[in-house]
C-alpha cells in the first residue's frame, strides 16, 4: 500500500494595540498596554485515505471501530476524512509601565508584564455533516517576578453530552435549556 495526503491552507494575522496613558505624571502606574493578535486561516484537505479505512466490530453489542490497513506499521496512517474549513485564534498580552519608588532618571519607568499571553483558538469544518465546530483551546501564561512561570490550559467542548451514555450530541451547549459554554474536556 502507498499513502498520500494533500493539504492546502492560507492564513491571515495582524496585531491591534491599545494603550491607556495616565494623565498624572506622578502616578505609580503610568500606562497599560494591551496587544491583541487575531489570526484566521482557511484550509482544505481531500480524503485520499478513504480506501484504506474500514469499520471492524469490536464487541457483541455491535460497536464498531474505524481501522486502517496501515495499523501496526512503523508509521501511523494519515487521518481519514476531508476537511475544508476555517481556523481562528486570538492571542493577547497585557503589560504596564510603573514608576519606580527608588530610582529616578532613565530607570524611573519600568515595564512589567502582567500576562505574557492569554487566548483562545478553534475551528469549523464545512465539509462534514456533524460536529463541525472544533473544541475551544484556552490558555494563559505569565511569569511572576521574572522567576516563576505559570501556565494554564483548558479545552472546552461546545456540544451537549447525553447524560445517559456520556456521548456527545450534535447540539451546541448554548442551545440547551440551561446556558452553558460547553463542557470542560481538559484543564
Amino acid at each position: 500500500y502507498a499513502a498520500r495526503e494533500v493539504t492546502m491552507g492560507l492564513s491571515f494575522s495582524t496585531a491591534i494595540f491599545g494603550t491607556y496613558q495616565s494623565k498624572n505624571k506622578e502616578a505609580r502606574v503610568q500606562a497599560i498596554r494591551h496587544v491583541m493578535r487575531p489570526q484566521m486561516s482557511m484550509n482544505y484537505k481531500p480524503d485520499l485515505m478513504a480506501a484504506y479505512y474500514y469499520r471492524e466490530q469490536v464487541d457483541k453489542n455491535g460497536n464498531r471501530v474505524l481501522m486502517s490497513v496501515f495499523d501496526g506499521a512503523i508509521y501511523q496512517p494519515f487521518s481519514p476524512g476531508k476537511n475544508g474549513g476555517i481556523g481562528f485564534s486570538l492571542d493577547n498580552n497585557l503589560e504596564m509601565k510603573v514608576r519606580s519608588k527608588t530610582d529616578s532618571g532613565e530607570a524611573e519607568l519600568k515595564k512589567v508584564k502582567l500576562l505574557d499571553g492569554f487566548g483562545i483558538s478553534g475551528g469549523y469544518n464545512f465539509l462534514i455533516d456533524t460536529f463541525q465546530l472544533s473544541t475551544f483551546n484556552l490558555y494563559a501564561r505569565s511569569n511572576l517576578f521574572e522567576k516563576i512561570n505559570i501556565t494554564a490550559n483548558a479545552i472546552l467542548d461546545p456540544y451537549q453530552v447525553d447524560p445517559a451514555t456520556g456521548r456527545p450530541l450534535n447540539k451546541y451547549a448554548w442551545n440547551a435549556e440551561k446556558f452553558s459554554l460547553g463542557s470542560l474536556v481538559s484543564g
